[in-house]
């Protein structure tokens, strides 16, 4: 796969599921972060 980079490969619906946790993941943390 092609691991965060999810639009290198679109077609690839686990990566696409990983970039998604993953950005949900750093939303959370900036949040968590920023307070």
């Amino acid at each position: 796969g092609c691991g965060i980079c999810a639009s290198c490969c679109p077609t690839n619906a686990i990566d696409i599921r990983y970039f998604r946790d993953y950005q949900l993941f750093t939303e959370i943390d900036g949040m968590l972060e920023g307070g």
